[in-house]
């Protein structure tokens, strides 16, 4: 995977951009990548949606937080 993870990838935050991201790991690439990509938000997320492009199809990932379940 020739991809520049952090890059290729957006976090909503209850709709909102997170911001940039910081990818921490295996460069591009390979068959195989593993690392963490990180975001920083400044408030108690609800709900968050994670998108990367730049792959075959874009991936999308959406989740509700812990605290949401509070």
């Amino acid at each position: 995977l020739d991809l520049d993870v952090a890059a290729a990838s957006t976090l909503l935050v209850d709709g909102v951009a997170a911001g940039s991201a910081t990818w921490t790991g295996a460069g591009p690439g390979g068959h195989h990548r593993e690392g963490e990509l990180q975001f920083t938000t400044t408030s108690q997320p609800r709900e968050m949606t994670l998108t990367i492009v730049g792959l075959p199809g874009p991936v999308q990932l959406n989740w509700p937080s812990r605290e949401a379940d509070h």
